[in-house]
């Protein structure tokens, strides 16, 4: 997902109108209770890394050697806020710490769909061969990925993004779902697809995950009316669409991962390149 504020430096997909010239009616009822909820997990969190380098949906990750698609094998579906999954009526995965759900069906690749919210989902394709702490990792991507789209599908009803986030990152994607999507009264329809994820460079209590994003088969609707917008913004209609997130992950006192810090790359840079298929 990407915002247009030069506050993050930013990402590159265009502002989405109110339809009268403007920015549209500022959504707060509800929002700056969240805000409270969010400092209150200060005292847990530590500060974000490498600040000069902006959040994403925000900063440049660079140019890097791209990743390999993983293959979908087994079907299961997912709620994001359930905390279930259900693989074809074969029992739910187990939890991982945070309490969030694993996807089952085995060792193997398998694919999950995950229900983000009225009319959207995130298809994740899961490669084979992760123990217990990469699925961690990976995991808390997900719900992260999968609960700021949940809040833009929602209005602002949800934040559950924050459980998989460390402060800093919980609080900027809190404005960019606010100033990018619910003060212009646009929301989301379709399916996001995550895929080609791996982790690497793990270390103590640190690691980097990447994930391919594909974000073309999205449609931005009027969260008044549930209707299509009669021009879609171009990124969801390009090669743009389709980007790579690397996310810096931070294992907590609690023992659950969480991300710290996400940094975007866009095509054509070389690790968005290789997300094209």
């Amino acid at each position: 997902m990407v915002t247009d504020r030069s506050t993050y430096r930013p990402l590159r997909r265009p502002a989405h109108g109110d339809g009268r010239g403007g920015t549209g009616r500022p959504r707060v009822s509800g929002m700056r209770g969240l805000l409270i909820t969010l400092a209150v997990l200060a005292g847990a969190a530590t500060a974000c890394a490498d600040e000069g380098r902006a959040f994403v949906p925000g900063g440049s990750a660079g140019d890097a050697v791209p990743v390999a698609s993983a293959a979908p094998s087994a079907d299961v579906d997912v709620s994001a806020t359930s905390g279930t999954a259900t693989p074809d009526a074969t029992p739910s995965g187990s939890a991982t710490p945070s309490g969030s759900a694993v996807p089952a069906g085995g060792d193997g690749p398998r694919t999950e769909t995950v229900d983000a919210g009225p009319g959207l989902k995130v298809r994740v394709e899961w490669p084979g061969g992760l123990d217990s702490e990469r699925t961690a990792m990976l995991v808390s991507y997900r719900d992260a990925y999968a609960g700021w789209l949940k809040s833009i599908a929602t209005g602002g009803k949800t934040a559950d993004y924050r459980h998989a986030m460390e402060l800093e990152s919980a609080l900027k994607t809190y404005e960019w779902v606010n100033d990018g999507f619910l003060e212009r009264n646009r929301s989301l329809r379709g399916t996001a697809k995550l895929y080609a994820m791996q982790v690497r460079n793990v270390g103590g209590n640190g690691a980097e995950v990447g994930v391919c994003v594909d974000e073309r088969g999205l449609e931005v609707t009027d969260a008044r009316t549930g209707r299509d917008l009669a021009e879609q913004p171009a990124f969801y209609r390009t090669q743009q669409g389709v980007y790579y997130h690397s996310a810096v992950m931070h294992r907590g006192d609690d023992g659950k991962w969480r991300v710290r810090l996400l940094l975007h790359s866009g095509q054509p840079e070389k690790r968005a390149r290789g997300c094209l298929r």
